[in-house]
């Protein structure tokens, strides 16, 4: 059921860990 909100989550963290 939260599949998709730990996927979300992921990918925010990697867009703010993401070097810029």
């Amino acid at each position: 059921m939260g599949n998709r909100k730990i996927v979300k989550g992921a990918f925010i963290t990697k867009v703010l860990f993401s070097p810029k």
